[in-house]
């Protein structure tokens, strides 16, 4: 058996939020309550045996400290950073399911910002809201998804989906196929306009913006925004997957 101990580095993103009034501040405060208790360890199973990973909570954090437990018939240090990413993917979907906004930034050098999920909590506060942390948890683990990297089912397909917005600058192109294939993995009723525009993005006839979209150099860049469309989306998917935590 091998411990580790791992102290990340968290360059917080603020939330976006504000004009959701007072639900933030309560919905947090309790959020991490219940961290402390119900997402303090999760356990990896592996081919060789179990990797632990624990965390002490403690309010929203600028730092986490992290202990990994490798049990493992052979432990093997240089795999301590792919497990303390892994419960970091894990701990980011977990939060942001239960209040969404509520874990984003920059983990050391590895980015996870939850705009899809607050975006998704401005635009639809009346079907989008806190869960309790321990029924998101629940939730989570019987999808069973441990060590998977290749998504085995379509809720996985949705999550990983979420997970590659979360890692990257946003944009726009990117978030629409994204959150298209999302709400396609879902099974949800079909967003004719974000579908067509899906498509001809992925067939190559859509419009091709330059990178400065610069309006003040072409005013038709104005035409390209899909902000509404994104968050529509977004809103869609979180929707879509608190209603199934809700479902158990």
């Amino acid at each position: 058996m091998m411990h580790t101990n791992v102290d990340v580095r968290i360059a917080n993103r603020e939330r976006l939020s504000a004009n959701l009034g007072d639900l933030v501040a309560p919905a947090e405060a309790t959020l991490w309550r219940e961290a402390a208790d119900v997402l303090r360890e999760r356990v990896y199973a592996t081919e060789n045996g179990e990797v632990r990973v624990r965390a002490g909570w403690s309010g929203r954090p600028a730092k986490l400290a992290l202990e990994v437990i490798d049990e493992r018939d052979e432990p093997d240090v240089r795999d301590v950073r792919s497990f303390v990413d892994l419960f970091l993917h894990d701990a980011f979907l977990i939060l942001n399911l239960a209040v969404p906004g509520s874990f984003s930034g920059t983990f050391d050098d590895v980015r996870l910002d939850a705009r899809i999920f607050e975006l998704a909590w401005i635009s639809a506060s009346d079907t989008i809201g806190p869960l309790p942390l321990a029924d998101v948890v629940k939730w989570y683990d019987a999808l069973s998804i441990g060590t998977r990297q290749l998504a085995s089912t379509n809720i996985e397909r949705a999550l990983f989906h979420l997970l590659h917005l979360a890692r990257v600058e946003e944009d726009d192109t990117l978030s629409l196929i994204r959150l298209a294939q999302a709400m396609q993995a879902l099974d949800m009723k079909l967003d004719a306009e974000l579908f067509e525009l899906r498509d001809a993005i992925l067939h190559g006839t859509a419009p091709v913006a330059h990178p400065m979209y610069d309006d003040t150099l072409d005013r038709r860049v104005d035409e390209l925004d899909y902000t509404d469309l994104i968050d529509r989306a977004s809103a869609a998917v979180v929707t879509a997957l608190q209603a199934r935590v809700r479902e158990g």
